[in-house]
């Protein structure tokens, strides 16, 4: 080959396989067809609301943090600079401080030992199912739908995944334990089960405690790990609060607790955590060979919030908390506004009601993928997130998910009207397809 060939007439360079699994770009997607729209009311991502952040918080939450190094810790300046300025332990600087928080907040009593601080929880997954995962014929338990960062984390490290149903009302045990018994008479061993309990995404549903107390008896049963992701919880309703499967798992051997600040603090801090008695120390040593160690800056200045809240989140979220409360509420307002009991269109559509967290459901009569979301987005101005994007592969879907956290309610308001908009012209154009096939 003539060393001046253009690269793009050479033989492709081979890369993993897990590169061409749709699950990897939907990562992605959801931040970039904001901006590809940007004049869109957006019900597609999942970001917290921005309007309380504020740029001299993240000053005021590091100093508030070394001011308790060096009064309360009594740590002098030199050795605060090393802590904050230089590389760290790869369990992290503020595992006590955590710990404390996971008392208080989600009633999960842990030593600081038992806590691992990552780069964000999608780097927890990433470690827990590295540290798991040791033979080919260990299986991952997965629902569908399903936030497709563990696809896409289990994807990376060849792991192989199945599947059971999540809906309304959660999920079926025996339907779950029936895939266990078939997968080990078939010599396969299920190693994991993810499970988003509270609020998941994308559907919102929350697991009755029989589910949780069910899904930790079969953990024991079994022998396997639960990997409880627990990110939108605290986003509830008091009297919508259940115990997390790690409070359950009262040896605390069948539960890794994976956690994130990014939707309770903000995004951009980048740290979350993996609680694990029994795989802590795996998780470190993984960790050091992965990102070293989670930033001690970003660290600090989560520090500096849980010292000013006491480790109680939910005080510190208080105010977001009626906000994301409020606008669930008004969402299902603007809905049963825009499709009245009775219309046409009302008995074609449906949706579900969570007591809490960031998304909700819409069930349409007709199937919705990627094509008329550019359309709702190009001529009606809203947009939206398909469901067929959370499965794996991707699977033909007439649901979508309708994202309340990021819009004012004026904003909700004005996009379910022009969701009804597209939907009413959807209907009308699907309306003969029906006819004929009837």
């Amino acid at each position: 080959m003539n060393a001046m060939q253009p690269q793009d007439e050479r033989e492709e360079l081979p890369l993993h396989a897990s590169l061409a699994d749709p699950c990897l770009n939907s990562m992605t997607f959801l931040n970039d067809i904001a901006g590809q729209y940007p004049d869109a009311i957006s019900f597609a991502p999942g970001r917290p609301i921005e309007t309380d952040f504020r740029i001299d918080d993240i000053g005021h939450y590091l100093h508030r943090y070394v001011e308790h190094l060096t009064q309360q810790k009594r740590r002098p300046e030199s050795a605060v600079i090393t802590q904050l300025f230089q590389y760290g332990p790869s369990e992290g600087h503020i595992r006590g401080l955590i710990a404390e928080m996971l008392e208080k907040t989600d009633g999960v009593i842990c030593r600081p030992e038992d806590i691992v601080v990552t780069s964000g929880a999608q780097e927890g997954m990433i470690l827990t199912l590295r540290a798991l995962f040791a033979d080919p014929r260990d299986v991952l338990l997965v629902p569908q739908p399903v936030y497709v960062g563990i696809i896409g984390a289990a994807r990376l490290l060849d792991i192989r995944v199945e599947t059971f149903d999540v809906h309304d009302q959660g999920v079926e045990i025996s339907e779950i334990e029936n895939k266990i018994q078939t997968l080990e008479a078939a010599g396969d061993k299920v190693k994991a089960l993810y499970i988003n309990a509270d609020f998941c995404n994308p559907t919102g549903v929350s697991l009755p405690l029989s589910q949780r107390m069910d899904l930790v008896w079969l953990s024991h049963t079994y022998n396997f790990t639960v990997l409880e992701d627990n990110p939108y919880g605290i986003f509830g309703a008091a009297s919508a609060i259940k115990p997390t499967l790690a409070s359950l798992d009262r040896n605390g051997r069948s539960v890794a607790y994976l956690g994130s600040f990014s939707k309770t603090l903000f995004p951009g801090v980048r740290m979350g955590f993996v609680v694990s008695r029994r795989l802590a120390e795996a998780l470190t040593k993984i960790k050091s060979m992965l990102t070293l160690n989670t930033s001690p800056i970003c660290q600090a200045v989560v520090g500096g919030v849980l010292l000013e809240c006491k480790g109680d989140l939910r005080l510190h979220c208080e105010s977001r908390i009626h906000f994301y409360q409020n606008n669930l509420k008004h969402l299902l307002h603007q809905l049963e506004v825009a499709f009245p009991k009775g219309s046409p269109l009302r008995s074609q559509i449906t949706w579900n009601r969570p007591d809490g967290g960031f998304f909700l459901v819409l069930t349409l009569p007709f199937t919705v993928n990627l094509k008329q979301l550019k359309a709702s987005a190009e001529q009606y101005g809203v947009l939206w997130t398909p469901m067929e994007m959370f499965y794996s592969p991707p699977r033909e879907s007439n649901e979508i998910r309708l994202s309340f956290s990021y819009l004012t309610p004026e904003q909700i308001s004005e996009g379910v009207s022009r969701l009804r908009n597209f939907i009413k012209e959807c209907v009308a154009v699907h309306a003969p397809e029906t006819a004929a096939a009837s």
